[in-house]
């Protein structure tokens, strides 16, 4: 799964591509991109292996 994400990290506010499949992380600036995008791979990672955790399913996050 790859998603694209903006790095708070900074004021730079870099698009990351993070690739979850391969723990990938393009687009960043500085170190501190990288540890920003790795640790949302680990949040992906995390949010597959739990079934009803999603956004908008059971038990989920609600948006609305």
């Amino acid at each position: 799964m790859e998603i694209e994400v903006k790095c708070t990290c900074c004021s730079k506010g870099c698009m990351l591509k993070v690739d979850a499949e391969n723990s990938t992380v393009t687009g960043n600036s500085c170190p501190r991109g990288l540890e920003y995008g790795m640790n949302e791979i680990e949040l992906l990672i995390s949010r597959d292996r739990k079934p009803g955790k999603g956004i908008g399913e059971p038990g989920g996050e609600n948006l609305g």
